[in-house]
């Protein structure tokens, strides 16, 4: 039995070695504990001081910008003209600096086609779609008359800076169109100035006029003023915009016996009639025009004949020598020459709203239609390049009259005159 009990002893300290051997490691703690170090660490350099960055700067909330509208015949027949009034709005804009007292401009150009119908509804989607401040055109004397009760529905300020038609004096000013102003004279006023000088050298006249409320209107008042200058008309003719044949008017000039005409019509229908009118052999008679022959586009045009216009005598409101320095900026900027058009465009926007808006403005008040119509009322400007500019109670301006003439197919301005108040 000895040795047995040896045996199982000898298992027991066995199996006692085995378990001290399989035993599990006891568990590191969460937290570590430093190791230790047989001598201090060698100091470490402070970091430097890190800048604080500068604060990023907030940007300054846009002001409310200044939105102008613009009405014009952007296609048909007139479409040079609208596009020109742009190329004049756009040019004082720019002249303006793109804004007025930190306030960017704005401009919403609508295609009122220089025909009443259309400009209404050019008119009404600048008033309520577009929430214009204020507004730039029509152009065209119909337009503009159509116009006029749209703008004072809706109480937004309109400038007329081209449209001549008399009629238009009678609907606007206190009392009872008070949104609509007329920067231009009107052709009542110019046919009063005219007259005289039409008078010197001619007896019997023969009218020949676009068959629109500009043709029209200007006839009417060349036959009201000419009686008492002992000048007799002795024809008148209408035609529509964009007419290329001219003949059978020709044939009527010719009966009449008249030694002088006048033409109402723009550039773009005074080419076809003046290059027919030479054609006819019919250079004898003396010309009187209302700046759509002494215009640089006119003379653009008829570059291969600068005889065309040759001797042509003309009234208006602008005309090429009036503002030399604007001019040249004007071609320069858009590679084309200044006309009235073009550039009364230009006055409506820089001189008038330019000027009413900056007081608004220096007032500390807010824009709106009726601060800028106000201001516009109010206008007073002195000893511009058209003249002095203010609104009488018919809202009506009288900013300078031009005689022109073409000698040697060059535009001479003879004189500029005040504009004989109505």
């Amino acid at each position: 039995m000895y040795p047995r009990l040896k045996t199982l002893i000898l298992l027991g300290l066995l199996a006692t070695i085995v378990s001290a051997c399989g035993a599990s490691a006891p568990q590191q703690s969460a937290v570590p504990t430093a190791a230790p170090t047989s001598a201090p660490a060698e100091p470490t350099a402070t970091p430097a001081p890190t800048a604080t960055p500068a604060p990023t700067a907030t940007p300054e909330p846009q002001l409310e910008p200044i939105r102008i509208g613009l009405a014009a015949p952007m296609t048909g027949p007139q479409s040079a003209v609208g596009e020109g009034a742009e190329m004049g709005v756009r040019l004082a804009i720019e002249d303006l600096g793109n804004a007025i007292n930190g306030h960017p401009i704005e401009l919403y150009v609508v295609d009122d086609k220089c025909t009443p119908t259309d400009a209404v509804t050019a008119v009404r989607r600048l008033i309520d779609e577009d929430k214009v401040h204020a507004i730039i055109g029509p152009l065209c004397s119909g337009a503009a008359l159509a116009a006029l009760p749209i703008v004072a529905e809706g109480k937004v300020p309109q400038l007329s800076v081209t449209a001549s038609a008399p009629a238009i004096y009678d609907e606007i000013g206190v009392g009872r169109n008070e949104w609509a102003f007329r920067l231009n004279p009107d052709d009542l006023i110019i046919a009063k100035t005219f007259a005289s000088y039409m008078a010197k050298e001619s007896s019997k006249l023969f009218f020949i006029g676009q068959n629109n409320d500009f043709g029209r209107g200007a006839a009417e008042s060349y036959q009201d003023v000419l009686p008492e200058f002992n000048v007799e008309i002795v024809g008148t003719e209408f035609f529509d915009e964009g007419t290329t044949d001219f003949r059978p008017i020709l044939s009527k000039i010719k009966q009449s016996g008249a030694d002088s005409i006048m033409t109402i019509m723009v550039e773009a229908d005074s080419v076809p009639f003046f290059r027919q009118l030479k054609e006819a052999g019919m250079t004898d008679l003396k010309i009187y025009t209302r700046s759509g022959v002494t215009s640089p586009l006119f003379l653009e045009m008829t570059a291969d004949d600068p005889t065309l216009g040759e001797g042509a005598l003309s009234a208006s409101y602008w005309t090429s020598g009036l503002d030399p320095d604007a001019e040249v900026r004007f071609a320069a900027r858009w590679d084309t020459p200044a006309t009235v058009h073009r550039m009364m465009s230009y006055y409506g926007m820089k001189l008038v709203m330019g000027d009413a808006i900056q007081r608004v403005l220096d007032a500390g008040l807010e824009v709106t239609p009726q601060t800028v119509r106000d201001a516009i009322k109010a206008t007073n400007l002195v000893a511009t390049p058209i003249g002095d500019i203010s609104f009488d109670d018919h809202h009506q301006a009288y900013p300078y009259l031009t005689i022109d003439t073409i000698q040697n197919g060059k535009i001479s301005l003879l004189e500029t005159l005040p504009g004989v108040r109505r």
